[in-house]
């Protein structure tokens, strides 16, 4: 594979990207954090840092479900457990990219209902 092959591929999953940005925009998903591999995969993450398990879990099904992604439990070292997903998106264009989706809930419990939720619309 030649440094010209996977600058398209890069091209080509930006192109992707920006595909999947615009109709979730439209579609109200939270925002996610993104990058594209030097083989033009493209790898979402879900921050998950100081939100409940349950709200994790929330918007990652909700973007599995909005991509069409295959989901599943995977073990990571050290005991923790990370919520991935992995499928394929198309551009208007037509070309198909390799996705990846992973999110590690935290084994926070729910927020206590009399306090605001941090990410929520009350803060």
């Amino acid at each position: 594979m030649t440094e010209a092959e996977r600058r398209v591929w890069q091209l080509q999953a930006h192109a992707v990207l920006a595909t999947v940005l615009t109709s979730a925009h439209v579609a109200g998903l939270p925002v996610l954090t993104w990058s594209v591999t030097d083989h033009g995969v493209l790898s979402a993450q879900i921050d998950g840092h100081g939100l409940p398990d349950h709200l994790v879990r929330d918007r990652f099904s909700a973007w599995v479900a909005f991509l069409g992604l295959d989901e599943g439990w995977f073990p990571v070292p050290g005991g923790t457990r990370t919520l991935r997903a992995l499928g394929t998106v198309r551009s208007r264009d037509g070309h198909t990219v390799a996705l990846a989706l992973t999110a590690s809930p935290t084994g926070q419990a729910p927020a206590d209902p009399g306090r605001p939720d941090p990410a929520g619309e009350g803060c």
